[in-house]
Formats: C-alpha cells, sequence, structure tokens
C-alpha cells in the first residue's frame, strides 16, 4: 500500500473493505480539499461495490471504476461535507 500525494493516488493490493480498506482511503482523502480526486487501484474486484456504496454514505462523488492493466482503477471526488472526529 502506497501513498502518492503529488498525484492523490494510492495502491491498495488485494485489501477489502474487511482488511482495511476505507481506513486507508479515509486518510488520503483527509490530506485532500474538496474537489481533489483520489485514484485507487486495487486488484480485487469486489472494491467497486464496496468503495461506491462508502463514498455516497460519506458524502465523496464516486466517479467510477476503470480496468487498466488487470488492475481495477477506482475515482473518488472528496466532497465539502466535514467529518467530526470524537475522542
Amino acid at each position: 500500500m502506497t501513498f502518492n500525494s503529488s498525484v492523490n493516488s494510492i495502491d491498495a493490493g488485494r485489501l477489502s473493505a474487511a482488511d482495511g480498506l476505507f481506513l486507508l482511503v479515509l486518510r488520503a482523502l483527509d490530506k485532500l480539499k474538496p474537489g481533489d480526486i483520489l485514484h485507487i487501484t486495487s486488484t480485487d474486484s469486489s472494491t467497486e461495490h464496496d468503495l461506491s456504496a462508502w463514498a455516497r454514505l460519506n458524502a465523496h462523488r464516486w466517479l467510477g471504476t476503470t480496468l487498466q492493466d488487470s488492475r481495477w482503477l477506482h475515482r473518488i471526488e472528496k466532497g465539502s461535507a466535514l467529518r467530526i472526529l470524537t475522542g
């Protein structure tokens, strides 16, 4: 798993929702401004279903998925809603 701040992309590898995918995506989105786009590459085909629902539930815009070089490329646009952190 890697994060590249200049491209706003992360490599989730084989992570699924149950393995911490959402935490990885959430931390990457926290570093972006509203309207920025995060690219998430993955080898797990189930991430499209999981990420699209998660993005909508967390007020982000789901931009879709494409298959590139045997890897899934998912795109999420960061929403403008603020995340509330509790102790």
